[in-house]
């Protein structure tokens, strides 16, 4: 198809046991899922996923809404394992995969394209994810401020897919591999937080001379002193340009 760059049915890494078996099956999206399925209607009240509610394939904001109050937008009714695909900007990969079970009903925006894998889910959420896959969705965006596909033109989109056996055991892969990404963001985070924390401890804060936390060996040291900018060697910035 126009735009799609051709798809590879063998790929270059394969784990052993699945050497022998054939090329990957070409498919069509709308074959190897169901693309925005219909539903029986929305429920009084609901939480609502909009575009601003995803960030870096998290939910990150969960917004109760009743049916009445609801924008237009509120129609995809979500089943766990189902992923929605934000078809604004795709290029910024703002993808949910929704595995939660907590009792609430959750709806998105028609904003994300509605997908239910009819084999491995988390093998299609690591599919669209790959270059090569948005690199065919921005092929087929209209728009140039805020590119966006229609869920047609999404579901048109050719994929390659392996045997069910095959496709979860790269999804396990490739899922262990993000789980450890974000178990390190998380020591990241803490540490970052801990370091800001020590910086509003060992310098004095506004109005004070001497910081709350000092190394042992600098406890009996004399206060800090305020010395004049011209003396740190710092040049004065020119009209208009700052130092």
């Amino acid at each position: 198809m126009t735009g799609d760059k051709p798809l590879s049915l063998m790929p270059k890494l394969r784990f052993p046991e699945f050497r022998d078996l054939p090329e990957w099956d070409l498919l069509t999206l709308s074959s190897a899922s169901d693309v925005n399925p219909k539903n029986d209607g929305l429920p009084e009240r609901f939480i609502y996923i909009d575009l601003e509610s995803v960030k870096n394939g998290i939910l990150v904001e969960r917004k109760w809404i009743t049916r009445d109050a609801a924008p237009s937008r509120a129609q995809r009714l979500l089943s766990r394992k189902e992923i929605i695909y934000q078809t604004v900007r795709p290029y910024q990969r703002n993808n949910l995969f929704f595995d939660v079970n907590d009792g609430n009903v959750y709806v998105a925006s028609t904003g994300y394209a509605q997908l239910r894998a009819h084999e491995c889910p988390e093998f299609l959420c690591q599919l669209i994810h790959t270059d090569s896959f948005v690199d065919n969705v921005l092929a087929r965006c209209a728009g140039s401020n805020y590119p966006a596909i229609k869920s047609s033109d999404l579901a048109s989109i050719e994929v390659a897919l392996p045997r069910q056996t095959e496709q979860q055991r790269i999804a396990d892969c490739l899922s262990s591999l993000d789980d450890l990404i974000e178990s390190e963001n998380r020591k990241l985070e803490a540490l970052q937080q801990h370091r800001r924390g020590l910086m509003q401890q060992l310098f004095p804060q506004p109005g004070e001379t001497v910081p709350r936390l000092r190394f042992k060996e600098c406890s009996d040291v004399d206060i800090w002193r305020y010395v004049p900018r011209g003396s740190l060697g710092l040049r004065e910035p020119e009209d208009g340009v700052s130092a």
